[in-house]
């Protein structure tokens, strides 16, 4: 039996040179341990006074940077929280392996998750849907601010961990592992995020 080669075999995707994003934007990806981003962002909105914050996240990492917002809003009293859910155009190009063949470029839709703080009161419109008032004052542990900036990733990954604890005191799991099929902690969605192999062929 001969091997017919797919077409994503004979292209291999460019990779583009990564945009410096501004001091107040903070991209999150999709990795397990979210401490340097709470203090990193901690450290912008408190020691270096910027007006506001935003976190931006798509595909798996959305799930982390709700999780980010959520332990800064029960860290530092008096942060207000815009959510907005845009959809961006991503343009892909590949580059043919073989001699022949054209240059491929695939436009898709990606959507995004930006998540603005801020401690100013008058930052945005409380009339907007995605607007978030703070919590209140005996919601928020303040204390646990000091050590989360001065322990840097280790206060992080308390404030993580103890996060994480109150979400497991649900139902109980079913199988050894959560989520639905197709990975250990997730279902098969976000795809569209995923780094792409090739363009699909086309008949």
């Amino acid at each position: 039996m001969s091997y017919n080669p797919r077409t994503t075999d004979k292209y291999v995707k460019v990779k583009k040179q990564t945009e410096k994003a501004p001091e107040n934007e903070i991209r999150i990806r999709a990795v397990p341990r979210i401490g340097r981003y709470i203090s990193y962002a901690a450290t912008l909105l408190l020691e270096k006074k910027l007006s506001h914050v935003v976190i931006k996240a798509s595909g798996n990492a959305t799930k982390s940077a709700c999780q980010i917002a959520e332990i800064l809003r029960h860290r530092i009293l008096g942060l207000h929280q815009l959510n907005l859910l845009k959809t961006v155009g991503v343009v892909d190009e590949y580059e043919p392996k073989e001699e022949g063949l054209d240059k491929v470029t695939v436009e898709r839709k990606l959507a995004v998750l930006e998540i603005h703080l801020s401690l100013q009161a008058d930052a945005f419109k409380t009339t907007d849907p995605g607007y978030q008032a703070p919590l209140p004052k005996e919601e928020v542990q303040e204390e646990e601010l000091k050590s989360l900036l001065e322990g840097g990733r280790r206060g992080g990954d308390r404030a993580e961990k103890g996060a994480r604890r109150g979400q497991r005191r649900g139902p109980p799991r079913r199988g050894r592992y959560s989520g639905a099929r197709g990975g250990k902690s997730g279902s098969r969605g976000d795809r569209g995020d995923r780094e792409d192999k090739g363009p699909r062929s086309t008949k």
